[in-house]
């Protein structure tokens, strides 16, 4: 597990603070089928962001998050009612929807990230989600990991136009595997189903690891959009594909997952989501002995692949032998934390 830094104690002078962290995740199945009402099967994985929110008397907000921004932002509280600074439209429409603050006239914000952007892991919805949890905390009415979902689905989806389907804030708010559905309608509540999470002794390991390209999943889908018709089989081929993973895991049975991650690598090379020159790279890596299944995670085109190998060891030379960073995370049971509330 990546640590998360230690912060430097509040300034003199502020309110409490709360901190809380979510979870980086990876959606396993049902890629692109989720937009279309099917199922995903969805993990979290135990790199995380912070953030810490500490009251201040003053009607300011501060922002610092040092993989995003060069310096902290310091704007005065109306500007919530404005567009959200480059890099923290999540962040923004967090704080917007807490104001008027019910702690005092200001509030500052930390994040603090055990991962990069370029892996794939979700960090604009593990902000959102880690965001959510201190502000409640803040407030001293902290909510259950269903209801921060819920919210943060919400958020992240308007956030993004409604472009995307939110089983990434369901995953980190949950932690652990789940199975997602996108809610019928806008308003509605998502289905999000907890899967039994491997702990078995011996058991096969989901690892996952880099390949050393950034994607980006709304130019995925939208490129998808414009090549496969909505009706298309292959996203009832994905859906499908998703529904027996789910059926596997409710069982116990994570071994099997095997060929159903080599059909899902598949099914991306059909639907042309998988770019010709990274696919030696993650053959080569389903040849190494002990590895049990390997594919794409998420929309493709880069970022992270995963790997189904007998135990770690196997994991890491599967991945020295095909030129992949294997990433030090594993899958998380645990999802939205509350990490402390500290009166200053």
């Amino acid at each position: 597990m990546t640590p998360l830094p230690t912060l430097p104690h509040a300034a003199p002078g502020c309110g409490p603070s709360a901190r809380a962290s979510a979870p980086g995740k990876l959606l396993l199945f049902g890629e692109y089928a989720v937009l279309r009402g099917a199922d995903a099967v969805c993990c979290a994985f135990d790199a995380r962001i912070a953030a810490t929110a500490t009251a201040l008397d003053a009607p300011v907000v501060e922002v610092d998050s040092p993989r995003v921004l060069r310096e902290p932002l310091r704007a005065p509280v109306e500007a919530l009612g404005g567009d959200a600074p480059p890099g923290l439209s999540f962040v923004w429409a967090c704080l917007r929807s807490r104001f008027p603050f019910p702690w005092g006239s200001g509030v500052s914000l930390r994040v603090d990230a055990a991962f990069p952007r370029d892996w794939g892991l979700g960090s604009s919805s593990a902000v959102t989600v880690a965001t959510l949890g201190a502000l409640d905390a803040l407030a001293g009415a902290p909510r259950d990991a269903r209801a921060v979902a819920r919210e943060a689905v919400a958020r992240v989806r308007a956030v993004q136009g409604g472009v995307g389907s939110g089983a990434d804030a369901a995953t980190q708010a949950v932690g652990g595997l789940i199975r997602y559905r996108m809610a019928e309608e806008d308003g509605g509540a998502p289905e999000i189903e907890a899967l039994p999470f491997p702990t078995a002794p011996g058991a096969p390991v989901l690892r996952a690891a880099y390949t050393g390209r950034k994607a980006s999943t709304t130019a995925m889908v939208a490129d998808l959009g414009r090549r496969r018709a909505p009706g298309d089989p292959l996203y009832d081929e994905l859906g499908a594909l998703a529904a027996a993973a789910a059926d596997l895991l409710r069982a116990g049975r994570v071994a099997d997952l095997g060929p159903l991650l080599d059909e899902g690598t598949r099914l991306h090379e059909r639907l042309g989501t998988w770019p010709g020159d990274l696919s030696p790279a993650l053959a080569a890596a389903r040849r190494s002995p002990g590895v049990l299944g390997a594919k794409p995670t998420g929309a493709g085109g880069g970022d992270s692949v995963l790997l189904l190998a007998e135990d770690d060891a196997t994991a890491a030379r599967a991945c020295a032998a095909a030129g992949l960073e294997l990433l030090l995370a594993r899958p998380d049971p645990e999802g939205l934390r509350h990490e402390d509330r500290e009166e200053r």
